[in-house]
């Protein structure tokens, strides 16, 4: 391994040492955002990870402590909700920040997030745009996973993890 692909691997391996790693698997009725997305995208094009961004950004904000950064031997809590999204690459993973996203509206994250992906895959991020997230997002759904574990990224408070989305019944 080199460049980028080596140093992702070393970047996920020390933050498998280095920090306590838990998973909790749940599902969720998502039935509301399934109909949401369908109105909505006759007025412009977003995708399931653009929601829970969107959401996410929201939920930190009312829960500071997992709003933060572990810098040094410090908490330090964030003011704004700065959520990473995971993009897959053909050498490896990156994942690009949404800065402020609390207070961006459903189409500008969609927007930057569109952004951010296609900038990913042609090189073309800066350290910027790659650094200060809080939380993450990874969104194996795509691909039909139901659920899996993320590695958190070094200094982030958390990252969820997001698998398929598939009618079945529920008893509620």
């Amino acid at each position: 391994m080199r460049g980028v692909r080596k140093v992702i691997a070393e970047r996920m391996h020390q933050s498998l040492l280095s920090s306590a790693q838990i998973t909790i698997t749940t599902e969720a009725d998502v039935t509301a955002a399934t109909e949401i997305r369908a109105r909505l995208t006759r007025e412009f094009d977003f995708s399931y990870t653009d929601m829970m961004i969107h959401a996410v950004a929201r939920a930190l904000m009312l829960h500071p402590r997992m709003n933060s950064r572990l810098d040094g031997a410090e908490i330090a809590i964030a003011s704004s909700a700065n959520v990473g999204l995971a993009v897959a690459l053909d050498d490896g993973l990156i994942v690009p920040v949404v800065r402020c996203a609390e207070s961006k509206s459903l189409r500008d994250i969609a927007i930057e997030s569109k952004s951010l992906g296609e900038k990913a895959r042609s090189g073309q991020l800066k350290l910027e745009d790659v650094t200060g997230g809080t939380f993450t997002i990874t969104n194996l759904g795509t691909w039909g996973v139901d659920a899996f574990t993320p590695i958190l990224n070094s200094g982030e408070t958390g990252i969820l993890g997001v698998g398929r989305i598939i009618e079945k019944p529920a008893v509620y």
